[in-house]
């Protein structure tokens, strides 16, 4: 959301309502302690960058990640994690660009695998 400093009217209303804090009192914000017109708060897109990992990084991670899984170390079972693939141009989802399909021995492992795929689809990019 784009704070306008000075601008009366509904825009100004819109500006002085967002910067209000839960309690009613006016927030402190770089747009009321600067000259600058606007401020873009900061978002998590643009505060988390994606390292770049290779493919055996990343399925050593996805892998530690699953058989550190309280589950997975109760059963003594051992999950096939495969190899990254690189998803083509486009049709990355959320920033990601690459996925895993056909993990073995992991129909009962549903949601720590979802979870381990999560987490490193989140922090890693395939360095292809």
């Amino acid at each position: 959301m784009v704070l306008f400093r000075g601008k009366s009217g509904v825009a100004g209303a819109v500006a002085r309502a967002a910067a209000l804090t839960p309690d009613c009192s006016l927030a402190e914000t770089p747009a009321s302690r600067t000259r600058a017109s606007y401020w873009f708060p900061q978002t998590t897109e643009t505060a988390m960058k994606r390292q770049l990992k290779t493919t055996d990084e990343i399925q050593a991670e996805v892998s530690r990640l699953i058989h550190a899984d309280a589950v997975v170390i109760a059963d003594g079972e051992d999950v096939h994690v495969p190899r990254p693939r690189p998803r083509p141009p486009g049709a990355e989802v959320e920033g990601c660009n690459w996925t895993m399909r056909s993990f073995g021995n992991a129909s009962a492992y549903r949601s720590a695998v979802a979870h381990a795929l999560a987490t490193v689809q989140a922090k890693w990019n395939l360095n292809a």
